[in-house]
Formats: structure tokens, sequence, C-alpha cells
């Protein structure tokens, strides 16, 4: 299926983001979007690495690259693995990715991948600043509604769902990650509530089941 929306226009576009910031828009140096090569001609091929090429028209002024978005225009999600970019007087730009990219239909925003050079907050490119913001920010989460498998939000609770409470006093269990016992936590789930306390939240599934 992705590999005729890809031939029909559907396609995974491809966006260089520069470290230096373009003085005449104020943000950073962008390249055209590129369309990412191949998809329909490899849709047979079964490996465990398919390599795709993708080529970037930019100013000769663009400066070294920092980040490239990935906008995926499919029907389903794909992993990258890592990209590399290559023909700048700065030497090749390896990204590590290791990640599923969603297509629009889930969430409309490219993803953003930054190169493998470490920067220390203060040190960050002006080109990156905003982008580094806003992707720390998605990290981080809002702290509310529900989860979904395709969040890539680090949203951390105490482990408040050991126990049920509302089956009687005899199922309560301590609550794990909080002040007392801060270790261990997990990932937040937004769960609802117990009748019995705000605090805990409602196990849905059995930890297990009798055949």
């Amino acid at each position: 299926m992705d590999a005729y929306a890809d031939r029909v226009g559907r396609s995974v576009l491809l966006e260089l983001i520069s470290t230096e910031t373009d003085p005449r828009k104020g943000g950073p140096k962008k390249s055209r979007k590129s369309r990412l090569v191949g998809w329909f001609e490899k849709r047979d091929v079964k490996a465990e690495l398919v390599v795709y090429t993708a080529g970037f028209t930019v100013d000769a002024a663009f400066g070294e690259p920092g980040a490239v978005t990935v906008l995926n225009r499919h029907q389903r999600e794909f992993f990258i693995e890592s990209i590399l970019v290559e023909g700048f007087p700065s030497g090749p730009a390896h990204f590590t990715c290791n990640s599923w990219v969603q297509p629009t239909r889930v969430d409309p925003a490219p993803r953003v991948f930054f190169t493998n050079k470490p920067y220390l907050p203060s040190k960050t490119p002006p080109g990156l600043r905003e982008l580094r913001r806003r992707e720390l920010k998605e990290l981080r989460g809002s702290g509310t509604g529900v989860r979904k498998t395709t969040h890539r939000a680090y949203d951390y609770d105490v482990y408040n769902d050991l126990g049920n409470p509302d089956k009687g006093a005899g199922f309560e269990r301590p609550v794990l990650g909080g002040d007392k016992l801060p270790y261990p936590r997990r990932m937040r789930t937004a769960r609802p509530s117990t009748v019995t306390g705000k605090s805990l939240s409602l196990l849905l599934l059995p930890l297990f089941s009798s055949p």
C-alpha cells in the first residue's frame, strides 16, 4: 500500500536544517524538501536493512547540517535506523535515529533527528535552539491525557496500581515511587482512579489469568 502511495506522490519528505540561522527569516537555514527515493522500486525487497536515498538542494552559505526532519505521508509507520548526509565542507553528518516515524494521520508534525555531535545547552548552535526546546518539551510530556502507544513522552508516574483497594482493606498495597519510597517509578498511563482513593490508579487488566 505504501509503495503505491509513494508512487502517486504520497512520499516521505526530508528537510535538512542548518546549525546557522537565516538573518532574513530569523529561523534556521533549511534545504528544500526532498523526496525519499526508492520506496516503490524496493517494495519487494525482503531484508533486515534497506537503504534509500534523497538529494538535498541548499544555498552555498547553508553552513553545517545540524538536524533533519522526516515527514511520513505513507499509511503506516516505518523504522529509521540512521541517516548519513554527505557533500558538505564540514564532512559527513551522522544521525543515529533508531526510532519509528508515525504517519501524518497519527502525528501531522515531522519528526526531527539531530546529528551525533553533542552540545552543552549553552553551546547549542542558534539554528538548533528552538528545535531542541520543542523536542525536549515533547519528550517531557504535559502530564495530562491518556497515553497512546505512539507517544514518545517520558512521562513518569508512581506505582499506584499494585493493589485493588476497592475490593477491601486486605487488597491495599503501598505506593512506590513517591516521597517515602522514591523507587521504582513507571511510565504514566492516565488510567482512571479507584473509587477508594484519588491517588490510586485502577488496574484495568489482571496480571495473571487462569486457563
